[in-house]
Parts: structure tokens; C-alpha cells; sequence
């Protein structure tokens, strides 16, 4: 062991940095996937952790299995190893979908039925949507993949109407069209 004058920490040439975990597994999963990380080192001991939608929960293993009991939503996993008294951790944003709703990646613009559409999906701080004709007395909708409503816009008298979604956590959405309090339109949104 030595000591460096600059930097008066105890240091020894047998300890190593410690890398951070590669988790590997799905972003979009069901129930019971499997995640493991990549590459760790023998000695190590592996910590999981996953977080969202008022559930916690912890393991202790090499690898991890969703819990059945999740519901559909956007969860944070954590994977820490501990090895030669370090120490280290990543996480990984993952969305339980167990209702297998097709998750569209691409920017294309959505269409809502002949009449509408709306821009970019997925999104990152806002959206636009395009009624194929002048609307009038029309309510707008957002609701996350439990069903609450997390963003309204009521009166709406546009051809064309800018929404700020930058303030929605990342996930799954759907976009609803209200006339006269009845759907008229239901397409869904992806926010990262």
C-alpha cells in the first residue's frame, strides 16, 4: 500500500475500479421476463430493484424475473454488484405490458380515424393534432395506461391544436377526442 502525497487516501494496487452492471433484457416486457447482468465478476453479489407505480421490490440473485403481481405501466430496474468492497449500479427504464398493446417506435404521424391525426409518435415535448376538418366544442384527453386522465384541454375551436406533453413522465398514453361527452377518437401515444 502507498500512500501519495496530492492525495493522502490509502490505496492498494489490488483494488480495482468496479464496473458498472449491463443489464440485459427487454425494455417493453410481460410478467415473468428474465433479466441478468452481463459479464459480472464471480465474488460479486447482485442486488435488484425495481420501482414504479406506488410497488417496490427487492431481490438478491443472479438474475431477475418480473413479478406477476405488476401492473401495466413504466418501472425503473436496478442492478448493483458489490465485489472487492466496491460497489456499483445502473438502471434500466422498463414497461410492463401485459395487455399486449402494439408499441409503435417509428415517427409516423397517427391517424385517428379519416378525420384526424396527430404528431410526432412517440414524442418527446409536444404534440400536434390535425382534425381532417374545423372542430368545434371538442374536449381533449390524455390518459396514462391505468386509465387516469393526466392532461385536458376543453373548448377546443381549431383546426389545428399544439399540446405540451413535456411534462408527462415517459410511457404509454392514449389520446382521446370528446364530443358532447362521447369518444370520438382514441389513439395511443408514446412520451419519451
Amino acid at each position: 500500500m502507498s500512500v501519495d502525497p496530492d492525495d493522502p487516501t490509502l490505496k492498494s494496487s489490488e483494488v480495482q475500479e468496479q464496473a458498472s452492471p449491463i443489464i440485459l433484457g427487454n425494455k417493453y416486457v410481460e410478467t415473468n421476463d428474465l433479466f441478468t447482468v452481463q459479464a459480472q465478476p464471480d465474488d460479486s453479489n447482485i442486488s435488484w430493484q425495481i420501482i414504479g407505480n406506488n410497488f417496490e421490490y427487492q431481490s438478491r440473485s443472479d438474475e431477475f424475473s418480473i413479478p406477476d403481481n405488476l401492473e401495466d405501466g413504466q418501472y425503473t430496474l436496478f442492478a448493483s454488484i458489490s465485489a472487492n468492497g466496491r460497489i456499483a449500479a445502473s438502471s434500466k427504464i422498463i414497461v410492463i405490458n401485459s395487455k399486449n398493446i402494439a408499441i409503435e417506435t417509428e415517427e409516423d404521424v397517427v391517424t385517428c380515424g379519416d378525420e384526424c391525426s396527430f404528431y410526432p409518435n412517440p414524442a418527446i415535448n409536444e404534440i400536434t393534432i390535425m382534425p381532417g376538418k374545423e372542430i368545434t366544442g371538442f374536449c381533449l384527453n390524455i390518459k396514462n395506461i391505468s386509465g387516469k386522465t393526466v392532461l385536458t384541454k376543453s373548448g377546443i375551436n381549431t383546426g389545428e391544436l399544439k399540446v405540451d406533453v413535456s411534462t408527462l413522465q415517459n410511457g404509454i398514453y392514449f389520446i382521446e377526442l370528446m364530443s358532447d361527452n362521447n369518444v370520438v377518437y382514441t389513439k395511443k401515444l408514446i412520451k419519451l
